[in-house]
């Protein structure tokens, strides 16, 4: 998945690091100065710094902790990274029910737990993100299956056999363009066929729309990439 994902970008990805752990910064620093798809890495001690400096110039993905998105100012911080062109990764971290609840409300790209976090997962992730698909651990669709109120109005009858088959390809994280791809049909289709999954879901984002597709049943929790 992650080859087929680096297979849609021209360029190495360029991160920015919003950690306020100066250890913690220093150690992903190291798992991305080694990447073969990282093109250079940023750090800041806060988000309000980055924008500020306008840390964004260059970046494709920000990678932040789940306490910088969790309060009601997560929404804005994200919409003005989205803003900016930039994908969103949410670091979250075991115990911090709080956190991991209200990051999972903003619209990000993906999510890692920082108790799997690796160079490997980190590659997977920045790559399947930068691909313009998303990532979703599996650990995690499992964990919110509990915590995310079933859609109202019988959505669980509304999907048609191809939307349900696109479906399936989001909870795996793929883009747009690999679900055409994937599928033999024409990027318009795809982007079409995902817009009308979101609006009967009433999803806002892939993220939400994965979770929903795994509560009522579409498919199973494993299909997520992480």
């Amino acid at each position: 998945m992650a080859a087929e994902a680096m297979g849609d970008r021209a360029a190495p990805i360029g991160v920015a690091l919003v950690l306020r752990s100066e250890l913690k910064r220093f150690g992903i620093e190291r798992m991305l100065s080694g990447s073969d798809v990282v093109a250079g890495v940023r750090s800041h001690e806060s988000a309000a710094g980055m924008l500020d400096r306008a840390g964004l110039d260059r970046v494709d993905v920000v990678v932040l902790e789940a306490a910088e998105v969790a309060d009601d100012g997560g929404r804005d911080l994200v919409a003005a990274i989205r803003a900016a062109g930039a994908k969103v990764l949410v670091l979250l971290e075991d115990g911090d029910e709080q956190a991991v609840t209200g990051a999972t409300r903003v619209r990000a790209d993906g999510f890692l737990y920082g108790a799997e976090l690796t160079s490997r997962t980190l590659r997977d992730a920045l790559v399947q993100i930068g691909g313009g698909g998303f990532y979703l651990p599996a650990r995690l669709a499992d964990d919110l299956l509990d915590r995310r109120p079933a859609p109202r109005g019988g959505t669980s009858a509304a999907l048609t056999a191809r939307e349900r088959q696109v479906l399936e390809l989001i909870v795996e994280g793929l883009s747009n363009k690999q679900i055409a791809r994937r599928l033999s049909m024409s990027d318009h289709n795809a982007k079409r066929i995902v817009a009308s999954i979101l609006a009967k879901l009433n999803c806002p984002n892939r993220t939400t729309a994965a979770m929903a597709a795994i509560q009522l049943g579409y498919v199973d929790a494993h299909r997520a990439p992480g």
